[in-house]
């Protein structure tokens, strides 16, 4: 103590006598790049009590980065002493090899430590529990199951637990439904699931002993909610803490008062989510909620006293009784982490120390609050912008965020920095391997090793580099040397496996080294290769020791029940099979893989109405295994579904097929097209289609030579039965394939190609169990036969609607199916006509869809688009970039054009398959952060900033005009495009976010009139059902081109002096074509628009754009040019025709006498006006000037005016302005006759001749 008081007395007197502040001038040096200095600095300043913590701790941090892993292997035993309270350093820094490092084998110095904890007083429950773990840990992965067993109980987690699930989860969507369990605690409740079958609480007789409680051990399900309940026994009424972690969302509730609320799925430590809460005397009932889309989800729940510690005498069960039921919301606030308060509280002391900013940081991390360990971070980094180690932990938090254009941005940083640093240089030879650059590659893999010495990474890499290069004695030679250096490493370990089995050696010698591998170290992957290599000896007695060892060192783990029942199964000990299965089912029994694992042993062993009862369950709990229902009807003697669908000898069709005088006139026509669906019992779908097509010229081979087959290879299986070619005489040619693309070689006009494919549908979710289609049986081209069949299960409801026919369905009962067949024969082709609707809107379609109305769709898409549109710290940062004088400081629209503009300038559009869903938006985080989004991620974007700036905005799903008005009868998913409405005071607007150059406000023809389906943000509040309507009468900017013009007759040239004012939808045009060119290119481009009005060459003098690279919503454009020889002559008069730049429609719209279809008259522009000024010579006069013409046709207007202003200047006024309208057959001859007036009139020519 004396030593003590002295130390602190002399530095508080002369603290720049003994270590001039070395930790501050070891952070300056960090900053500057100089590493070494910075060790020796801080090896200097830990001898100062007054820095030793942070100072040894710098070095920690330092020493790992630069990959020195031996250099902290004691390092926290040797800090220990220094802090009376090393509570919020361990949880910081808990996973650090100089501290308690990552899950699995412990060193000897690591194993001290974790005694250390369990015996100091100084240390909470917390850490003590997670010492308990992580020791439990390694002796789980030392194979001593024993041991971690023991262990684990100090962990003092809640085991005693009940499940039910699964419900519906979508994407996160189901964390806020009132599911029914959450009122329903007793054991006879009875629950329907989101496989719509029924479902109860049941008790697995076998529970994790680590407290983690795996979700995946009883239900196999990729997303969900379950819930999991416990009713835990108080001998009083006392305070308590709640305390959870988990992988997954959570809501949590003690006596039905929710405690913990958790929607983003998270991965965390134990004891992240802790409160207060009341035991009452007697029974208390703990209720979790656990939610995950795509994620292993686990929790795990203590109840501790307010260190943390578990409060000794509770008593827990599965059976239910009664209990208070104090019920209401959260009741007290959660609390903040002590690692968290102490590491703010060490900032706000010394704001200037870097290692707190990293630290709590770093305790962010760990309790997955990434938005809170980036800003953390960042405020570091504002002070200290070139620390290195600052930005290390940057990149951890951006590989938590899933930031990766984050995490390259920094690596590319400290490569830049720091080029000879382990980090940036391991970066680097992992990079020129996968570049196949492999001297480079070797060259710096040695750099790595002369500085930082050899360790797995650099063995593993240069075992890559000696196979790349195909140097066998060195690689080989690597292999050795590395499985002997690092004997527990599991891939060297493989590798030396490998190589001794491929010499050829003794089989039972060789396999002593996985054997002696699996006698120490427990390893799932190479357990699982060890049995292979049994299977291959046909050593079914060590298959059966190792499995059975595996299963009582795992009686929770269901999937090694059912490994050890199906072997037993192989090797026909059915009793015992049916045993370890049975034990599998009562484990999760929900799970269809252990149901059809007992199906197949109750098969194999005789017993089929037992294998039916099993296989069926199986089939109940997942409708997608399509060989096990064929299965399943072979064993009941039933006939086979595709029995039950048209058998036509398609072979026969093809050979029979006469090409009459009217299939002549074609390229090529349908000998047969055909769709078969059978659909399932709760859900499932099999598709069959075939079809031949006859080719008649060579148009028709080009059109023939490559298809692509449509289907969706994330959700659906394609086989492909028949693809080939078939000639005049019979002969066969297959095609070449490639998935679901063909190429027909050698195809002849005469040949006739057939194709024949199933396609298999793999459906999850809220929709799983329906079903929507539309048929379409003519085309452009003739059809001698076209079919829908539709196999239903007797009882299943669903609507059809036939479409421009009055075709009716021959419908037949089918064993336990009803039939509907819809055929027809000999189909003229549609007659294809300009103007005309789409096919979806005068074909002969049938729709059909199960789903039972537009606001369920609704229902489903606002669940699932608002889980994803959430704000993180990176959008808010933004939004502070985007509104730079705050929220309130502008209004409505000012706001949502600033972040209108932000994103269509910024985001680029992209729609690829693997990046993206069908379906949902991408988190607008991932969006912003990779500047790539498609239409549902860029309007989810602007949603989720506009919310947050204060906005009403929600999401639109659209079937674009192009697809037609009858595209969608029934309710299906079919959209095609998504966007933004912004709902105003005034009215909303409706927006476009894919095009960059489209000014706020303004609305593109692809959607006026399209079909549009609101997805409102609050589907509790509605004031309206959500329905499909057409986007009409919409507040936007008009889409106008106005243009000004003076002509000047200059011999035999014409001058044109002009100025175009585009606006709405027309400026995007302008933007698209002229905005990133350079002056020349603009030119170019000009010259050639303006020479495709004119015959004669053009000479383009001037040209110059008003504000091109702003989004306003009008835009200017001035240019001058010349048309040479316009000008002729004609006896004494001299003429050019009118230099119209718009002409208001082509000649051959209307060059049919008869029209079959409506005309489809949807142009984007509203208006099109032109004012033009004709000046000819002083000495000169018109002749003959036009006369003033009005025409109006259904609402279309037309105006031409000439006014003599001066003898030889006449001003030309044109105007033409639109409706958006589908036209009968009946008003075709108006309108021919309206619009040939029109392009007369644009056509007409201007005289004048020398005044006399």
């Amino acid at each position: 103590m004396n030593k003590l008081m002295f130390m602190l007395v002399l530095v508080f007197l002369a603290p720049n006598l003994i270590f001039a502040n070395d930790y501050q001038k070891a952070w300056e040096a960090i900053s500057n790049k100089d590493l070494k200095t910075a060790k020796k600095l801080l090896e200097t300043a830990q001898k100062d009590p007054q820095y030793a913590v942070d100072a040894g701790l710098t070095l920690v941090l330092l020493e790992s980065f630069e990959g020195h892993t031996e250099s902290v292997s004691t390092s926290f035993s040797q800090f220990y002493n220094k802090t009376d309270n090393p509570n919020p350093y361990l949880y910081a820094l808990w996973f650090y090899e100089g501290f308690v490092g990552e899950y699995g084998k412990k060193s000897k110095e690591q194993l001290k430590l974790l005694k250390r904890i369990q015996k100091d007083d100084n240390c909470n429950g917390t850490i003590k529990a997670a010492s308990f773990y992580s020791e439990g840990m390694h002796y789980l992965k030392s194979n001593d199951f024993k041991n971690a067993k023991k262990r684990y109980a100090g962990i003092g987690g809640l085991r005693a637990w009940q499940f039910v699930g699964p419900f519906e989860n979508t994407l996160g969507s189901g964390f806020d439904k009132q599911h029914a369990p959450i009122n329903k605690p007793e054991q006879t409740a009875q629950f329907t699931s989101k496989g719509n079958y029924p479902i109860k609480w049941f008790t697995p007789p076998h529970i994790a002993p680590e407290s983690w409680i795996f979700i995946r051990q009883h239900m196999n399900e990729y997303d969900a909610i379950v819930y999991a309940q416990t009713f835990v026994e108080s001998d009083s009424d006392q305070e308590a803490y709640i305390c959870a972690g988990l992988n997954g969302s959570m809501k949590l509730w003690v006596n039905d008062q929710l405690v913990v609320r958790q929607e983003k799925e998270v991965v965390t430590e134990m004891d992240t989510y802790n409160n207060k809460i009341q035991l009452k005397k007697g029974v208390n009932r703990i209720l979790v909620q656990i939610g995950f889309s795509g994620n292993s989800a686990n929790f795990m729940v203590r109840i501790t006293d307010k260190n943390y510690q578990p409060i000794p005498n509770l008593k827990e069960s599965v059976v239910y009784k009664n209990y208070p039921k104090v019920g209401g919301d959260i009741s007290a606030k959660a609390m903040s982490l002590f690692s968290e308060d102490y590491f703010e509280a060490k900032i706000k002391e010394d704001p200037k120390n870097p290692i707190n900013y990293i630290l709590l940081s770093k305790a962010y991390t760990r309790a997955a609050k990434e938005n809170q360990a980036r800003a953390t971070i960042d405020k570091g980094l504002a002070l200290y912008p070139d620390n290195v180690l600052l930005r290390s932990q940057l990149i951890n938090t951006y590989l938590v965020l899933e930031n990766r254009t984050g995490v390259l941005k920094e690596i590319d940083w400290i490569k830049q920095n720091l080029p000879n640093n382990y980090y940036p240089l391991s970066v680097e030879v992992s990079e020129l391997l996968q570049d196949e650059k492999y001297n480079e590659a070797e060259a710096v893999l040695k750099k790595i090793i002369e500085v930082y010495g050899e360790n797995e990474f650099t063995y593993l890499n240069a075992i890559k580099l000696a196979k790349a290069q195909g140097e066998t004695e060195r690689l080989l030679s690597l292999i050795k040397e590395s499985y002997k250096t690092y004997p527990e490493n599991s891939t060297f370990v493989a590798l030396q496996y490998q190589v001794e089995k491929e010499r050829g050696k003794n089989a039972s010698k060789v396999i002593q080294i996985l054997e002696k591998y699996c006698e120490k170290t427990y390893d799932y992957q190479m357990a699982a290769g060890l049995i292979e290599e049994y299977k291959n000896q046909g050593n079914a007695e060590a298959i059966m020791n190792l499995l059975t060892k595996l299963q009582e060192g795992f009686p929770y783990e269901t999937s090694f029940m059912r490994e050890l029942a199906l072997f037993h199964y192989l090797i026909q000990r059915y009793d015992r099979a049916i045993k370890y299965m049975s034990d599998a089912i009562d484990q999760g029994p929900y799970r269809a893989d252990v149901w059809n694992g007992m199906g197949i042993i109750y098969e194999q062993k005789g017993e089929t109405e037992k294998a039916l009862e099993a296989y069926e369950k199986s089939l109940v709990y997942n409708t997608n295994q399509y060989d096990l229902r064929h299965k399943v009807n072979k064993l009941k003697n039933k006939a086979e579904l595709t029995q039950y669908l048209p058998i036509e000898d398609e072979y026969e069709a093809i050979k029979n097929t006469v090409v009459t005088e009217d299939k002549k006139g074609r390229d090529w026509y349908y000998i047969f097209y055909k769709e078969d669906i059978i659909l399932f019992p709760k859900g499932a779908c099999e598709e069959y289609h075939s079809m031949s097509a006859k080719i008649v010229s060579k148009q028709g081979i080009d059109d023939w030579k490559s298809i692509r087959l449509p289907y969706d290879s994330y959700r659906q299986s394609i086989v492909i039965e028949h693809a080939e070619v078939i000639k005049d005489g019979g002969q066969k040619l297959d095609a070449e394939r490639n998935r679901n693309v063909l190429v027909f070689t050698d195809l002849e006009v005469g040949d006739v190609v057939y194709i024949k494919y199933k396609i298999q549908n793999y459906t999850y979710g809220r929709f799983a169990q329906d079903f929507w289609d539309k048929y379409t049986f003519n085309a452009f081209v003739h059809t001698d036969y076209s079919q829908y069949c539709l196999l239903v299960p007797k009882g299943l409801e669903f609507e059809y609607h036939m479409q421009n026919s009055d075709l009716k369905p021959k419908i037949e009962e089918k064993g336990d199916y009803i039939r509907y067949l819809w055929s027809a024969k000999d189909l003229a082709p549609l007659e294809s006509e300009t103007w005309m609707p789409t096919i979806n809107d005068v074909g002969m379609n049938l729709h059909i869809s199960t789903i039972k109305d537009w606001k369920a769709v609704a229902d489903w898409y606002s669940a699932i688009s608002n889980t994803q549109a959430k704000i993180d710290f990176d959008l808010e940062e933004l939004l502070k970039e985007i509104l730079p004088k705050g929220i309130t400081a502008y209004s409505e629209l000012e706001k949502s054009k600033l972040i209108y503009n932000y994103i269509v300038k910024n985001i680029n559009y992209s729609s690829i398959p693997f990046r993206q869903s069908a379906y949902v938006p991408q988190k607008p985080g991932k969006t912003f952060q990779t500047k790539l989004g498609d239409c549902k991620d860029v309007s989810t974007l602007f949603a989720t900033l506009g919310r947050k700036a204060g906005l009403d905005i929600n999401l639109v799903l659209v079937d674009t005009r192009d697809n037609g008005a009858q595209d969608l009868i029934l309710p299906s998913l079919n959209f095609n495009h998504c966007i933004a409405k912004l709902n105003l005071p005034d009215g909303a607007r409706y927006l476009e976010l894919t095009n960059a150059n489209l000014p706020f406000g303004a609305v593109p023809g692809s959607l006026l009139d399209a079909m549009i389906l609101d997805i409102p943000q609050d589907m509790n509040n509605l004031s309206e059902t959500p329905k499909l309507v057409a986007l009409k009468d919409v507040i936007r900017t008009p889409n106008e081109i106005h243009r000004y013009k003076e002509v000047s007759v200059e011999g035999k040239d014409l001058k044109i002096v002009a100025k175009t004012t585009r606006v709405g939808t027309t400026t995007s045009y302008t933007r698209n074509t002229y905005l990133d060119l350079d002056k020349k290119r603009q030119r170019d481009n000009m010259t050639e628009a303006i020479n495709s009005s004119f015959n004669n060459p053009v000479e383009l003098e001037a040209l110059s754009f008003e504000k091109l690279d702003e989004l306003n919503d009008s835009l200017n454009y001035n240019y001058t040019y010349k048309v040479k020889n316009e000008v002729i002559s004609i006896g004494d008069m001299q003429t050019f025709k009118i230099p119209f730049a718009d002409l208001t429609i082509s000649p051959e719209v209307f060059a049919k006498n008869e029209r079959t279809h409506p005309i489809d008259y949807h142009i984007e522009r509203d208006l099109q006006d032109e004012e033009m000024t004709v000046i000819i010579g002083k000495d000169q006069t018109f002749v003959e000037i036009p006369k003033n013409v009005s025409l109006e046709c259904k609402g279309l207007k037309f105006e031409l005016s000439y006014e003599k202003v001066a003898e030889n200047k006449l001003l030309v006024r044109k105007s033409f302005s639109t409706v958006r309208k589908q036209f009968g057959t009946e008003d075709y001859e108006a309108l021919k006759t309206f619009f040939n007036k029109i392009i007369t009139l644009e056509g007409q020519f201007l005289a004048f001749k020398a005044k006399k």
